[in-house]
């Protein structure tokens, strides 16, 4: 009796253990123990290359837009992009070909970035204006060699640093900056290379950086000090994590420092790693934004974060992995929003004067996943990212990366522009910096819906057994497949408006729905194969001539008396730019 008593009392502690166990490793999360499993495995829908078929009827969205009120007024470099110091350096990264587990921040050197490609220029100048982010987790482990004018350099066996940027490497980052008239922020080494015996940071090199970049007249506007503190006990162990207490003592130092040299310049403090469901990761004992920025949200001139909503199978560890049809569930995209909500809290109580940034994003974190985040179907994502966070308080959203690696916007390479490249460009030239709010309802399809010219311009899709069907299709919830945003438009009359919307459906088209009457232009874009790399704008793939863009026009169109009605095929995205909205809050 007594064994079966210690056996029972053995169950019972070890049950207790592991719910105390799962308790910690979701505090502050936003979802259960239950969802963090889920996100091992693939959910669907399981996509097939070829074209999305629509095998399921058409379902229909009232959109109504708040012409009268701003929703928030974004920075004119909303959509900004970042290059690794990984790159710059030729410092350890991800391994391109995602064929091994790796730890830390990657296991091979990458190769020196290039700035001296005249194509790379004529396809950055058509993403101004930006800032260009230098950061990643290499920055707090590189030293600041302004001696040498070597390519590329090593450090000594026995150095703290793990690498170097040269004097040339610096120069010709800047020398790129500047003729594309971009405005460069810069992520200084905090990390334990940079600190003293105490724990303090030095800051000595970041000084001899700061006077040189001054005295060159180099386009740093912002220094950011550090790059995710809060995983610093993941990446040097937790003896290294820094205090809150200490990390004000640093960022008043970096201050004083750079406005020795430029008063104009701005400080960041570091933006913390958030990862799908967990947010911080091991927050009970980790947890950095909220007592950093309560220490010291005065000193920061931006609240930043950074965040992918999905993670490749590069990284050992993940809370959710990376799949084709990972983001074509409204939830998982609107989980962007819950974090975002928390960050906004925390911005008004400590930092209420401050930009809110997101300080990097790609589509999958460690490198991107190859065949999803290099593909159409990442764009879906990227658009919707960015009307979520413009309409929900960011001024700022910095892209990892502009070229390099599976998220990269550009195939490194062979300067390939993918999706997302297309994607920024279009939104770049249609969406301005005031962002209205849209209420969405669901709504009965017209009869002439599915057979509008819309559908045509996207080209036939096949009809298949419906095997595949969406989840959650009923009326109640399958409008939500449809996502909807608005801006000012970025250039026209005063009062025009532009339009975003997006169907995640995979089998079904949606009939996008507003109340507006007359003449409006249609960009609508959509893929001859969703796995695949080319995007098609209004039927026509999208290519460079050499190193110039196609035009990237729209086509005319008039919603007649019963309003607009335009059917956005399965799978595909639609900007409606209309002149005569006459939008109070766009005058």
């Amino acid at each position: 009796m007594k064994i079966l008593r210690r056996i029972l009392y053995g169950l019972l502690g070890l049950t207790f253990c592991f719910l105390m166990l799962i308790s910690l490793l979701t505090e502050g999360a936003s979802g259960s123990f239950a969802e963090l499993m889920r996100g091992q495995s693939d959910p669907g829908p399981y996509l097939s290359a070829g074209p999305a078929q629509a095998v399921e009827p058409v379902y229909a969205v009232n959109a109504r837009v708040d012409t009268q009120n701003i929703a928030h007024e974004t920075a004119p470099e909303y959509v900004s992009f970042a290059l690794d110091l990984s790159q710059v350096t030729g410092g350890k990264w991800w391994a391109p070909e995602a064929d091994q587990l790796e730890l830390g921040s990657g296991n091979v050197h990458a190769p020196v970035f290039d700035f001296d490609r005249p194509r790379l220029d004529a396809l950055v100048r058509e993403l101004r204006p930006a800032y260009l982010r230098i950061g990643g987790s290499e920055s707090d482990k590189l030293f600041y060699d302004l001696s040498s004018n070597d390519e590329r350099l090593e450090p000594e066996a026995e150095s703290p640093y793990h690498s170097i940027m040269t004097r040339r490497q610096w120069d010709r980052l800047n020398a790129f900056a500047r003729r594309n008239r971009l405005r460069v922020m810069f992520t200084m080494n905090a990390g334990p290379s940079a600190r003293d015996a105490s724990g303090a940071w030095r800051g000595d090199n970041a000084r001899e950086l700061i006077r040189y970049t001054t005295e060159q007249r180099y386009p740093v506007d912002i220094w950011e000090l550090g790059n995710e503190l809060n995983i610093f006990f993941y990446l040097y162990g937790p003896a290294r994590q820094i205090s809150a207490q200490q990390y004000r003592n640093d960022l008043i130092k970096a201050r004083e420092i750079v406005r020795e040299f430029d008063s104009e310049a701005r400080v960041a403090g570091q933006s913390s790693a958030f990862w799908p469901v967990l947010g911080e990761p091991l927050s009970f004992a980790f947890s950095f934004m909220p007592t950093y920025l309560r220490e010291a949200g005065d000193l920061t001139d931006i609240v930043g974060w950074h965040y992918y909503p999905q993670q490749s199978r590069r990284g050992l560890f993940a809370s959710r992995r990376a799949s084709p049809g990972r983001l074509l569930h409204p939830e998982n995209l609107d989980e962007a929003l819950f974090w975002t909500n928390r960050l906004r809290q925390l911005q008004a109580a400590f930092a209420p004067d401050t930009e809110l940034w997101l300080g990097e994003s790609g589509n999958a974190q460690y490198g991107g996943e190859p065949g999803v985040s290099d593909r159409y179907i990442s764009g879906l994502w990227w658009l919707d990212q960015l009307g979520l966070l413009a309409r929900n308080g960011h001024d700022v959203v910095v892209r990892q990366t502009l070229s390099g690696m599976t998220y990269g916007m550009i195939a490194d390479a062979e300067l390939y522009p993918r999706t997302d490249y297309w994607n920024t460009v279009l939104w770049k030239r249609l969406m301005g910096t005031r962002a209205l709010h849209v209420d969405t309802t669901a709504a009965t399809p017209s009869n002439e819906s599915a057979d509008s010219a819309l559908a045509e311009i996207a080209g036939e899709t096949n009809r298949t057994d419906g095997a595949n069907k969406d989840t959650n299709d009923s009326p109640e919830n399958k409008y939500k497949k449809l996502r909807v945003y608005a801006h000012c438009a970025k250039s026209g009359p005063a009062g025009a408006i532009t339009i975003l919307a997006i169907n995640l459906s995979h089998t079904a088209a949606a009939e996008l729905r507003n109340r507006y009457t007359g003449a409006y232009e249609l960009f609508l874009l959509s893929a001859p194969d969703v796995l695949g790399t080319e995007v098609q704008l209004n039927g026509t793939v999208l290519r460079t001539n050499g190193n110039v863009l196609p035009p990237l026009n729209g086509i005319n169109r008039t919603a007649d008396a019963n309003g607009l009605h335009e059917t956005i095929p399965p799978l595909s995205y639609a900007f409606i730019k209309i002149n005569a909205a006459g939008a109070v809050a766009c005058q």
